[in-house]
């Protein structure tokens, strides 16, 4: 018998690892053979991501990720042989899986600007998992070394947190980080303030020099109070103002956007010369 076999395998496929596994479990459709007489035995070989060897149909079997080639020899009474071949390329299409941290509130920084430093949102995440790698490549954006400038008391910005698996399969979440401004502003007051009246009971002072004040977001309101010998209200500067003989004190309160608030003092000591 100088005739051989003839053997069909089935087309190419591609297929996904089953969920949670970094395998596919696939059942191969049978292959086609014969030969003009009888007597003839099916064979099977894996090579690649795969690795195996048989008689008979493959069936049904676990693949690992990558490309695995099937192939197949009949070999007739004779010793005639006849081999095909088809490929089984298996993909990781899974994403990484974590727990999204929860979404937080943070403090400005002291300085100006409305700045706030990026909180490190990475170090609470312990729960990474993937199907196939056992290094899940954690990331965030922006990264917990940047800033973030200009945002108001009450006002937020977004993480956007990334699991990254070693097939480039991604999932995200996104954390939402609230601002709040709990830096007091600061006010300077200026010096005291020693006069002696000629005459009368009281005497006008020029305070329309404002104290200095400073904040780490946005501009602050300056109000004053004075109690003592000479009382009043106002904001801003004070101003010329009639003082009375004894010793008046100036409280000055600055009050940023936020509500947060300093004070600072002046004394205004007035004398009867007379």
């Amino acid at each position: 018998d100088g005739t051989s076999p003839t053997v069909t395998a089935a087309s190419d496929v591609t297929i996904n690892t089953n969920t949670d596994l970094c395998v596919s479990n696939y059942i191969v459709t049978n292959a086609v053979y014969s030969d003009n007489c009888e007597g003839s035995t099916l064979s099977w070989a894996l090579t690649g991501a795969t690795t195996g060897s048989g008689t008979g149909q493959v069936g049904a079997k676990d693949y690992a990720v990558g490309t695995t080639t099937l192939i197949y020899t009949v070999t007739d009474a004779s010793g005639n042989t006849a081999t095909d071949t088809m490929s089984i390329v298996v993909q990781d299409k899974e994403k990484p899986s974590f727990t999204c941290p929860a979404d937080v509130t943070v403090s400005m920084n002291g300085n100006a600007s409305c700045e706030v430093a990026v909180p490190d949102l990475l170090t609470g995440i312990t729960d990474e998992a993937d199907n196939c790698t056992t290094t899940v490549t954690m990331a965030q954006s922006p990264l917990s070394t940047a800033t973030q400038t200009d945002v108001a008391d009450g006002g937020s910005f977004n993480v956007t947190i990334t699991a990254t698996d070693s097939a480039s399969n991604s999932s995200s979440c996104v954390v939402v980080v609230t601002v709040k401004d709990t830096t007091a502003p600061t006010v300077t007051a200026g010096m005291d303030v020693s006069e002696a009246v000629a005459s009368g009971c009281s005497k006008s002072i020029d305070l329309s020099t404002a104290p200095t004040t400073d904040d780490n977001c946005g501009t602050p309101t300056l109000s004053w109070s004075m109690s003592g010998a000479t009382s009043g209200a106002g904001s801003g500067a004070v101003g010329t103002y009639s003082f009375n003989v004894g010793e008046t004190t100036i409280t000055y309160t600055v009050t940023d956007n936020a509500g947060n608030t300093g004070t600072a003092t002046q004394k205004v000591t007035i004398t009867d010369g007379t």
